[in-house]
């Protein structure tokens, strides 16, 4: 599956004599050993349809990527953020219907827009205006918190290959609230596995930080919403509908702060679940936070599972599983939702024992986008959710992450290649004092899109964690995701023909 079209274009500016970068592949072979992308942030609020140019943010200071745009590269523009919610507090949370999770699907639905297009012009890494070769397809919003939500979207630079070979295994960027969580790899000949993998798992949107209350709060047990600082309950995950106050520290033992409490509706916490984020436990006795539940599970593909229910009062008030994304399609793909944080008045659990670290949702799997003309040897590519912790006693335990969104293009069949978009167990607990406390909910299953056949493929959801008595407690299993290896090369997006 030669791409003739861009081919045959650099051929005619080779002849031309046209100084070009690059936009067409680099000859010979070459071995990669770490990411190739570049990511650069958006630095421009709105980007109307067919628009020619943008002004894209900083690279450099991302540490995402360290070649710059140049004339004629292709880049991919992609919307991670902007959804949406009905944001009351009450089981109409989310979608409207009465689940207490999801998201509008309105006209202000943007997530997993995205679209190739050329570069007219070079682009430090410090960013600058990016000119591009055709008018845009879609829309573009970049914004912080606000009544509707949180919209980001980020350009990548897709470097285009004769043949590549991996020399190692290959791992993007964890999605850092403005940029990574994506890989994208373009090889107009072969692309040799070589026994590695391209491994996208926990890379996507990041889950609900837990800490730990001692409880003087004035929610209540009914919530669906809550200000993060209320002193009771667990936060939400991120997902295609915002960030939330407090996440999970993927590189480090330490509980982060996105800064602002970045769900419409009064909060971030409780168990409502925005977009596709898990949300987080609604405690069952909020004025001391001690009856602990479990957080919710991510959804993508299929829709996560439900935290488990609270210590002693036994009631259903675990965070609902995130929504699944039912926009997708092989032109419009997210990431997978985080797991929402579990209540915690004691901080159970390692690292960091007595912070309620323990408690925090998982990160979901990133996307993962490969064309290439045949993929030879045997290898995998990878966008699985990851594992909330599972150290804890007596607390309420995190939700799992969803499995992310994967695209195989290729013009042969792809029989050494196993693909896997799974989500994560929930996390379960020993429930101290012999009794049970709310385990965190599985995440629900990714998003698998191919032209031809995989070796194996698994988009499965990720099992109910478990408590005292070996048993799930109200928590539930997250749902299977979404596959298909037949899909038409029509329905992808296309590069443009530079």
């Amino acid at each position: 599956m030669k791409n003739l079209h861009l081919v045959k274009a650099c051929l005619l500016l080779f002849f031309a004599g046209r100084a070009m970068a690059q936009g067409c592949p680099a000859a010979g072979s070459i071995t990669l050993y770490s990411y190739s992308n570049t990511y650069y942030p958006a630095a421009q609020a709105t980007v109307n349809v067919g628009a020619t140019s943008l002004t894209i943010g900083n690279a450099s200071t991302s540490g995402y990527g360290t070649t710059p745009i140049a004339a004629y590269d292709i880049v991919l523009i992609i919307q991670m953020q902007g959804a949406q919610l009905n944001a009351v507090n009450s089981a109409s949370y989310g979608d409207g219907t009465g689940s207490g999770s999801g998201y509008l699907n309105n006209a202000y639905l943007m997530a997993g827009h995205m679209e190739y297009a050329v570069a007219m012009n070079a682009v430090p890494l410090t960013g600058g205006t990016l000119n591009l070769q055709t008018g845009l397809t879609y829309g573009y919003k970049n914004a912080a918190f606000g009544a509707d939500g949180q919209y980001r979207y980020q350009i990548i630079r897709i470097p285009l290959y004769n043949n590549l070979a991996l020399g190692a295994n290959i791992r993007p960027p964890e999605w850092n609230g403005t940029v990574g969580g994506v890989i994208d790899l373009y090889v107009d000949g072969a692309l040799s596995m070589s026994g590695f993998s391209i491994d996208a798992s926990g890379t996507g949107f990041r889950g609900g930080g837990g800490k730990a209350w001692g409880g003087t709060s004035s929610n209540t047990n009914t919530d669906f919403v809550a200000a993060y600082n209320n002193k009771s309950g667990g936060s939400k995950g991120e997902g295609i509908a915002g960030t939330p106050y407090y996440l999970d520290s993927v590189n480090s033992a330490a509980l982060f702060s996105s800064g602002v409490d970045g769900y419409p509706g009064g909060g971030s916490y409780d168990r409502g679940a925005p977009g596709n984020a898990g949300g987080g436990a609604t405690d069952g006795l909020p004025s001391n936070n001690s009856n602990n539940a479990g957080g919710g599970g991510g959804g993508n593909g299929g829709a996560g599972g439900g935290g488990g229910n609270s210590w002693s009062s036994n009631l259903t008030v675990g965070g609902r599983g995130g929504a699944l994304f039912g926009q997708q399609s092989p032109s419009r793909l997210v990431m997978g939702g985080g797991g929402g944080a579990g209540s915690s008045d004691g901080g159970t659990g390692n690292p960091v024992p007595g912070s309620g670290y323990a408690s925090s949702g998982a990160p979901g799997g990133g996307i993962v986008i490969i064309t290439a003309s045949s993929i030879t040897g045997t290898g995998s590519v990878l966008a699985n959710g990851a594992a909330p912790n599972g150290s804890i006693a007596n607390d309420g335990s995190g939700g799992g992450g969803a499995g992310g969104s994967i695209l195989i293009i290729t013009g042969s069949n792809s029989s050494g290649l196993t693909v896997n978009a799974k989500g994560s167990a929930g996390a379960g607990n020993t429930g101290g004092n012999n009794s049970p406390h709310g385990p965190g909910g599985g995440g629900g299953g990714g998003i698998v899109y191919s032209n031809k056949s995989l070796a194996a493929v698994s988009v499965a959801g990720g099992a109910a964690g478990v408590t005292y008595g070996s048993t799930a407690y109200g928590a539930t299993a997250g749902s299977g995701g979404v596959t298909s290896q037949t899909i038409s090369i029509t329905q992808i997006p296309q590069f443009p023909i530079i």
